[in-house]
C-alpha cells in the first residue's frame, strides 16, 4: 500500500528539559510551533491479515514512513555542547542539536549565527497490531480497525545553510538529533472498503487517523505528539 499523509504535530515545553547550555534567550514551544511546518509526509508498506473468522482478523506487517519538517531561517546561539567545548545550538520539535562553522571556528558562548531555511528529515519503520472488522455490501467489502503501532526510528537528519557573515554562507548536516526517541508507540482507528479486481486481487482504499500514545521525544525543549490523517490505497492479494 501507499499513502499520502495529512500530519500535525502537538509540542508540549518539557519539563524534563535537561540539555546543557541553556540560555535565557532559548525558544519554548510556541518559538517552535511558529517557525516549522510540514513539508511533506508519506508511508508505504506490506500488510497481512489473519483471519479469525468471516468478519473479524487479525492485521500486521511492516510500514516505512518518511517525513519533512521545513523549519524557518532563524538565528542561533553558541552553548556549552556538553563535551567541554562550545557550538552553536539548534532546537527543533524532534529534539536539539550542535552545529559548527568552519567561519567561526572557535566560538564562545554567546555568540550567533543566522540559518537557512532548514528541512528535518525523518524516518520510521513501523510495526502495527491491528483488529479488523470486516462486512460485505453487494461485491463491496468494507471494515473498520482499530489498534496500536511501534514505530521504530530509522533515520533523523537536519540540514540547513548558515551564515557566519553577510554573503558567506555554509553547509551543514547534523544526523544527531539529540533528544529524539529510538521509538514510541501510535494509535489507529481506521475505516475502509475493497472492491474486487479478479477472484485473487482486490483493490483498497484505507484511510486512517494515527495519533501518538507518548512523546517521540524526551529531554529536549518540547514533548512532540505527531497526529496524522493517512489517505492509504494498495492491492490485496488472496492467498485462498
Amino acid at each position: 500500500f501507499f499513502s499520502p499523509n495529512i500530519s500535525s504535530d502537538f509540542l508540549k515545553d518539557d519539563d524534563g528539559d535537561n540539555r546543557p547550555g541553556r540560555q535565557s534567550h532559548d525558544e519554548d514551544g510556541d518559538d517552535i510551533k511558529k517557525g516549522e511546518h510540514h513539508q511533506s509526509s508519506q508511508t508505504f508498506g506490506l500488510l497481512v491479515d489473519y483471519s479469525i473468522n468471516s468478519h473479524w482478523a487479525l492485521q500486521s506487517g511492516l510500514a516505512v514512513t518518511n517525513r519533512t519538517i521545513a523549519i524557518n531561517p532563524k538565528r542561533i546561539y553558541a552553548a556549552n555542547n556538553g563535551n567541554g567545548g562550545v557550538d552553536y545550538l539548534y532546537n527543533c520539535s524532534s529534539g536539539y542539536t550542535f552545529l559548527s562553522s568552519k567561519f567561526a571556528a572557535s566560538p564562545v558562548a554567546g555568540d550567533s549565527l543566522q540559518t537557512q531555511e532548514t528541512k528535518n528529515t525523518l524516518q520510521y519503520l513501523s510495526i502495527p497490531l491491528l483488529v479488523k472488522y470486516n462486512f460485505s455490501f453487494k461485491r463491496i467489502n468494507l471494515f473498520t480497525s482499530i489498534g496500536t503501532s511501534l514505530n521504530i526510528l530509522t533515520k533523523g537528519r537536519l540540514s540547513t545553510e548558515i551564515e557566519a557573515a553577510p554573503g558567506s554562507r555554509e553547509a551543514t548536516t547534523s544526523t544527531n538529533i539529540i533528544g529524539l526517541k529510538k521509538c514510541y508507540f501510535s494509535g489507529s482507528i481506521g475505516l475502509g472498503l475493497s472492491f474486487p479486481i479478479s477472484n485473487k486481487f482486490a483493490f483498497s482504499f484505507m484511510p486512517s487517523y494515527n495519533f501518538a500514545l507518548g512523546s517521540s521525544t524526551k529531554g529536549a525543549v518540547v514533548k512532540t505528539y505527531t497526529n496524522t490523517i493517512c489517505l492509504g490505497a494498495g492491492i490485496i492479494y488472496k492467498l485462498y
